[in-house]
């Protein structure tokens, strides 16, 4: 799971996010599954298997290989904590 490098986002933090549908792998996306709730991931190709690792050891990743119903909405581009 995630280490040292990754970022820190929490709870109640605001996201800035570019529209796209597309990222590169280890991008940080805002992403749907089955048209559920948006997550905020990291986006993972590992030869022909694509995850989204959870930043949090809470959640599991989610792998979406094949899924007709994952859709990236956008690329995370900076993350603002809130006092």
């Amino acid at each position: 799971k995630g280490n040292s490098m990754d970022p820190q986002i929490k709870n109640n933090d605001v996201v800035i996010v570019h529209r796209q549908d597309s990222a590169q792998p280890g991008e940080i996306v805002i992403a749907t599954i089955n048209g559920d709730d948006a997550v905020c991931k990291k986006f993972m190709v590992y030869g022909e298997t694509i995850l989204l690792r959870s930043f949090n050891s809470e959640y599991d990743d989610i792998d979406v290989t094949g899924s007709d119903s994952f859709r990236i909405w956008g690329r995370v581009i900076e993350a603002r904590h809130r006092f």
